[in-house]
């Protein structure tokens, strides 16, 4: 959330107000005009080409210049939302941040931009019972022959070149599969907003450009833990953003620890939402409203033995993972990031929810690279992404999920992809779908083992 009121740009009309208007008509946000000479306009929305007869997008603003209250489109083409327009008690964060003794609770995580970071470890998702890779499957991937790419047929049995014949980089968002960056504000809901973001992204690889409503999935559980997000909207049909437009008011109003610090900060009353008939007629409308359902979120990690190779090959996959971590408060700061990367830590005092998006090569040769996809604004490192490394990946992952998600009206169609099947189960190397695996381990071709 950045500061409101006073400390807000002033911004005057133009002729980019119609693209600005059809983001807040798809998206649920409030259109403002923005006064700036328009870049190349995307040709696509989300990944889908937009209709010749519709404006043709965002611009891209100058380096910057980025208004809180304003959509725009990344360099990247990622589309960044406001955060909430609700106003703070500036005085009173100001005295909370000089007071801090703990990275947790809110920071200025940067310039101009506040967040809450959760304080307490993130339980299990307890409805995760399937591991993503079975031993056989780890296997295949460790000799390269993990079927990860649903527009590749699957490898044969032959070994692979790189590393777990995986690709050397996987970046969602020049693929066009990346959801838009939101901003959670001063409400510890980042495990709602990563799950959304981890959403927006399956809803693209269904050939979608809908945006999951964070506000809702905050609803049906309202405390700061990944546990609670994923098994209480489990298989619960979800509203858009447009349905329910985020207010971190109305956020902290959900939020059922009643001593939380955002109470005092929006003005409002923690645990009262029972209580605020705006909100009620909010959550009764999306609760019929729900278009998209997460079917399944499965393991990617298992106590403090973390595999990379099994979370790249699900990012491999065109799947964002969902992720939460022990950090370190200053080193997560955009003013601490060097080259668009965060810095390695030592010191855990606080924990965060991400959406991963991708890995690549570290420019310096010093290993690889994971993308961060943030709910901390536009202002936070590279229009709310950046990259972490494999060794913090390591040393402080405590969760990472794939989750699974389908849209009731439109099932998706096409080949598998190792990931989605279930244990002994392999894609068949000439029909696409998942089949029961051969006695040998291997996968079967048009039902026939080798």
């Amino acid at each position: 959330m950045s500061i409101p009121g006073n400390a807000r740009r002033t911004l005057g009309g133009s002729a980019c107000s119609a693209a600005v208007a059809l983001a807040g008509g798809l998206l649920g946000v409030v259109p403002l005009a923005w006064a700036g000479p328009p870049a190349p306009a995307p040709t696509t929305f989300f990944g889908i080409p937009i209709p010749s007869a519709l404006p043709s997008g965002l611009p891209q603003l100058p380096p910057g210049l980025i208004p809180p209250e304003l959509p725009y489109w990344s360099p990247q083409r990622v589309l960044v939302l406001p955060g909430s327009n609700d106003p703070i008690n500036v005085q009173l964060l100001g005295r909370l941040l000089g007071a801090k003794t703990a990275g947790c609770g809110a920071n200025e995580v940067a310039p101009g931009t506040y967040a809450k970071l959760d304080c307490r470890p993130y339980a299990q998702v307890l409805g995760a019972v399937r591991d993503v890779f079975d031993p056989a499957k780890l296997e295949l991937l460790a000799r390269g022959q993990l079927h990860t790419s649903p527009n590749a047929p699957p490898p044969g049995p032959g070994p692979s070149s790189g590393r777990g014949g995986l690709p050397a980089e996987v970046d969602h968002r020049t693929a066009g599969l990346e959801g838009p960056i939101k901003d959670q504000g001063l409400v510890g809901n980042c495990s709602a907003f990563s799950l959304s973001s981890v959403i927006d992204n399956a809803i693209l690889r269904l050939r979608k450009a809908d945006v999951i409503s964070p506000e809702h999935i905050w609803s049906h559980y309202g405390n700061s833990d990944m546990g609670s997000a994923g098994d209480s909207n489990l298989n619960k049909a979800l509203a858009l953003n447009r349905t329910w437009p985020y207010s971190a008011k109305q956020a902290c109003e959900i939020e059922r620890d009643t001593a939380d610090e955002c109470g005092q900060l929006l003005g409002v009353t923690p645990g009262s939402a029972a209580s605020d008939p705006v909100l009620q007629a909010s959550y009764h409308l999306a609760e019929q409203s729900g278009v998209y359902r997460v079917t399944s979120i499965d393991r990617l990690t298992h106590g403090p033995a973390v595999n990379v190779d099994a979370i790249a090959a699900v990012l491999a996959t065109g799947a964002d993972v969902w992720a939460g971590f022990n950090v370190d408060v200053t080193s997560w700061k955009s003013t601490a990031h060097v080259n668009g990367v965060i810095r390695d830590w030592t010191t855990q005092n606080a924990g965060h929810a991400v959406a991963l998006a991708g890995y690549r090569q570290a420019p310096d040769g010093g290993g690889r690279q994971f993308l961060v996809h943030n709910s901390w604004g536009g202002r936070w490192g590279d229009h709310g992404f950046a990259w972490v490394s494999e060794a913090m990946v390591r040393q402080h992952l405590q969760v990472a999920y794939k989750v699974t998600v389908v849209d009731p009206q439109a099932p998706k169609t096409g080949g598998q992809t190792d990931d989605e099947c279930s244990a002994g189960s392999l894609v068949d190397a000439t029909t696409g779908q998942c089949a029961a695996s051969c006695p040998s381990g291997g996968r079967r071709t048009a039902g026939v083992c080798p």
